[in-house]
């Protein structure tokens, strides 16, 4: 800012040494113009990898648009950065920028380099905030965070890494930044003539500059007041009791402005990176037309051209890069695809009419389905194109009016619960380990499983009388004592202390819960008859239930706020939902 004072230029006379002193320069007059830019690129980057997370743009495609706008203000960036004294975080960041152009074309080892090195610079800026002595240094490693901070969530993402870790440390990070470069009521002034002000966040100084660019540094025309409140643009400071009472007449008091270039910055990103790391729950449906529909569940709902088969239930899943996969039951029967992308492809694997698939995605990003195949064989189908019968021989022989599931096991590997030919519970898992539990279920009845620890899994399942179970390999079977819907099934989801709640229609056809103290809590909602909830956690111990309410309206539930919610669209009289939230 270039304003000409008459009475008071504030500058502290240390001003040029402490910025010398850390590596710093002055900023230049017009650097206004430059933080606007900067500011819009964060802004935009975060929003792109935003949109990411939500399934809105494929990983490449934000690759592309988060380089475009690094392009746009690389050398803005590249100068801010330069006033860090020579280290690993403005080398790290440096390259960063530099080199994003070409991540796209690096193989698939160079490109996790590449983030773990980016992931490295958001940890050394994160550090380097409390580690630095002068707030004005802190300034810039802020500025560095923010700079490295996209890229290195992209990075990630590309590389097939998850981010949720690096969003917390992002969060974390920004607020340490904005705590120690609030400014305090503590203020150095300068009287003089001058044009150019500086802040080194905790103190503000406006600055006397010659028209040769120096700082003039006379000690004797320096005031070191304590104010009452924090200065105010346009308002006449109000100087603590005791304190020396300048005459503030005809002083210009718009030199008290604020010149934190990373400050702005934090305050506007940090409730982006917060929003990311609130998961974001994407539901599943089959329309009363017989149509995929999708929704986020606090967003819009959207019917998809994809037809499904009549009374089948999609599965989705959510990938720790973002985005989600959905399976389901085509009109031809065959086993249908939808990628994180949108893309829809059938994956030419025939499924036993009147069953639902279901997907896991395990913590490497791969995903599996289970389903049950024309042939009444368990079968499953991998990201990599491998599959086929589950078992020895010509697979697995299941209930042929029950459904698999399928979840990540916390023991490595996935888990399949199903029914067997014998109206048994059975699980199966990655190596091919296959237990009977022995525990008798309704042959028209489908399991539900979730990890959980110390055995590895947990299934919850409705027995050959209505009644509600649950089994996992330590407990083994255990009976709580509820009456469920004759044709309904449970849901079960583990919570983020890795416990968990259990979702399922009563014999009156009421919504209700299972905590995990047992505790057993009726909704309030009423469900269509033969139909079942989902469930799937979500932060701090919360979760999200999906159902089909007695109007025929899809209708969530989430637990936060205890208040079902219906959505705006009519389900398929015999289809249930899906639901998920987002990993990372």
């Amino acid at each position: 800012m270039t304003r000409k004072r008459r009475l008071l230029s504030a500058v502290v006379p240390v001003v040029a040494a402490v910025l010398i002193g850390v590596g710093l320069v002055p900023a230049r007059a017009g650097v206004g113009d430059t933080l606007s830019a900067y500011g819009g690129y964060l802004s935009t980057a975060y929003n792109i990898y935003n949109k990411l997370l939500g399934n809105e743009v494929s990983v490449a495609d934000a690759l592309e648009q988060i380089t475009a706008q690094i392009e746009q203000v690389r050398t803005e960036v590249l100068a801010e950065v330069g006033r860090l004294a020579a280290g690993q975080v403005k080398s790290c960041t440096e390259d960063a920028v530099i080199n994003l152009d070409d991540l796209d074309k690096y193989s698939p080892d160079v490109s996790q380099q590449f983030a773990l090195n980016a992931t490295k610079c958001v940890t050394d800026a994160k550090a380097g905030i409390s580690g630095v002595s002068e707030l004005a240094a802190a300034d810039v490693m802020g500025t560095a965070l923010n700079a490295i901070g996209p890229i290195a969530l992209i990075a990630r993402a590309h590389a097939g890494l998850s981010t949720g870790a690096l969003r917390q440390s992002l969060i974390i990070a920004n607020q340490q930044y904005l705590a120690r470069i609030t400014p305090k009521h503590e203020y150095v002034l300068w009287w003089g003539d001058g044009y150019t002000e500086y802040s080194t966040m905790g103190k503000w100084y406006a600055g006397s500059r010659g028209y040769d660019g120096t700082v003039r540094t006379d000690p004797s025309r320096i005031y070191k007041i304590p104010f009452k409140e924090p200065l105010v643009v346009g308002k006449t400071p109000v100087v603590a009791d005791g304190a020396p009472q300048l005459d503030w007449s005809g002083t210009d008091t718009q030199v008290l402005e604020a010149m934190s270039k990373g400050a702005p910055i934090a305050r506007a990103v940090l409730p982006q990176l917060q929003l990311m790391d609130t998961p974001t729950v994407a539901a599943r449906f089959q329309s009363a037309g017989h149509g995929l529909a999708v929704s986020s569940v606090s967003g819009v709902t959207e019917q998809l051209t994809q037809q499904m088969a009549a009374n089948s239930t999609p599965a989705v899943a959510a990938l720790p890069t973002g985005g989600f996969v959905t399976a389901f039951q085509a009109p031809d029967n065959n086993l249908a695809f939808v990628s994180p992308t949108g893309a829809v492809s059938g994956l030419g694997l025939g499924m036993a009419a009147g069953t639902s698939p279901s997907i896991a995605v395990l913590p490497d990003g791969s995903w599996t389905i289970a389903f049950i195949a024309n042939n009444g064989r368990l079968w499953t189908r991998s990201a990599n194109g491998t599959g086929g019968p589950v078992g020895p021989g010509a697979g697995l022989l299941a209930d042929d009016g029950s459904s698999p599931a399928i979840s990540v096991n916390a023991l490595g590997g996935w888990v399949i619960a199903y029914q067997s030919a014998e109206h048994l519970l059975v699980t199966v898992t990655s190596s091919g380990a296959v237990t009977s539990s022995g525990l008798g279920m309704d042959h028209t009845a489908t399991p539900a499983v979730t990890r959980y620890l110390p055995g590895g899994f947990k299934v919850a399942f409705r027995d050959s009388h209505d009644g509600l179970w649950t089994y996992d390999p330590i407990t083994g079977g255990t009976d709580l004592k509820r009456t469920m819907d004759p044709n309904g099934n449970p849901a079960i989801t583990t919570l983020s202390d890795g416990k968990t709640e259990i979702a399922y229609g009563t014999s009156d056809y009421l919504l209700a819960t299972v905590s995990p103290a047992g505790a057993v809590a009726s909704v309030g909602l009423g469900i269509v008859p033969g139909t079942s909830p989902a469930i799937t956690a979500t932060a701090g111990g919360a979760f999200v239930i999906v159902a089909q309410g007695q109007d025929g309206h899809a209708w969530q539930y989430p637990s936060t706020t205890g208040i079902g919610v219906q959505l705006n669209l009519t389900l398929d009289r015999y289809s249930s939902p899906a639901v998920t939230a987002s990993a990372g």
